[in-house]
């Protein structure tokens, strides 16, 4: 709900055109356990993981979109009850390009995130074609690489079945980007909403050279609290506005209290694979050379 609103009420006509959001559902169904029913069948046979995986969510897509024509790419990702979020970025572009004028940059500059000063370094922002996660939680780095080696799989899939005679798919560098974290194993949801309200509105991003990060991003404690009123509001105007067009009888909603009390509760979330061959692909992919692992305190 409140995903949609930000995309509908918060972006500019000119952004949403340059953005598209994935159902929530579609990384949960993708990257699902291989004993799915169907896995082994004789139709399946001979398939890779990946295509196998595609089938499944296939009819979740929108054939009248062509997510390669958008900037920006944005997975809701669900995976042993938490929220995560992934951006893809750019997901034609073959080389870095100035992020005004599209001027193409011939050497491969990256930023030093040991230094606060970038002298050595590029000063002009850049477009990048890259996979960015965004994770709240503190844990190993197993499901954000996990989730950014499937992310890479589906658009490789669907890029191969639809579109491989028109245009080359770009490089998709995958980065964790550092992150804000929760304090609790309750706000995950908060946290994706407030990253995508931030990514792209509040603090938009301009510079894509990576490893990829903010200087600043927010208050966590705020954000547990400010984004609960916030989405409370936003479902009271809408019930409002609903009963004063009169389509409905009015509801009275309770009140809701906010509180600041944290809930010190260790999380351990692992990833787990029941296809051998589909966990040393996985492997691999994690030992790219093409993927950066961002100094990450995480």
């Amino acid at each position: 709900f409140f995903l949609n609103y930000i995309y509908r009420e918060k972006f500019s006509d000119e952004l949403r055109e340059k953005v598209y959001i994935f159902p929530s559902q579609l990384y949960s169904m993708y990257s699902t356990s291989s004993s799915f029913a169907g896995w082994t069948s004789e139709e399946n046979a001979g398939k890779t993981a990946q295509q196998k995986r595609y089938e499944r969510i296939q009819g979740m897509l929108d054939p009248s979109v062509n997510i390669f024509e958008k900037e920006f790419l944005v997975f809701p990702l669900f995976n042993n009850e938490h929220w995560f979020l992934s951006i893809v970025c750019f997901p034609k572009l073959q080389h870095s390009v100035t992020f005004e004028g599209n001027e193409p940059v011939l050497t491969d500059f990256k930023r030093n995130v040991r230094r606060k000063d970038d002298a050595d370094y590029n000063p002009i922002p850049l477009k990048t074609s890259c996979i960015l996660t965004f994770d709240s939680v503190k844990s190993n780095f197993s499901r954000r690489s996990t989730a950014m080696v499937h992310i890479r799989h589906f658009l490789k899939t669907h890029w191969e079945k639809n579109y491989k005679d028109q245009f080359e798919l770009g490089e998709l560098i995958s980065c964790s980007v550092p992150s804000p974290l929760q304090s609790n194993n309750v706000d995950c949801g908060c946290f994706l909403l407030e990253f995508v309200e931030r990514f792209f509105v509040s603090d938009p991003m301009k510079d894509f050279r990576l490893p990829l990060f903010k200087k600043k991003w927010f208050n966590s404690e705020d954000v547990r609290l400010s984004k609960r009123r916030e989405i409370t509001q936003v479902i009271r105007q809408k019930m409002q506005e609903r009963d004063a067009a009169g389509d409905q009888a009015a509801l009275e909603l309770p009140e809701l209290h906010f509180y600041s009390e944290h809930l010190a509760i260790d999380i351990d979330i692992t990833e787990t694979c029941n296809n051998g061959n589909e966990q040393e692909e996985l492997n691999n992919n994690n030992n790219n050379n093409n993927d950066l692992n961002c100094l990450d305190n995480n």
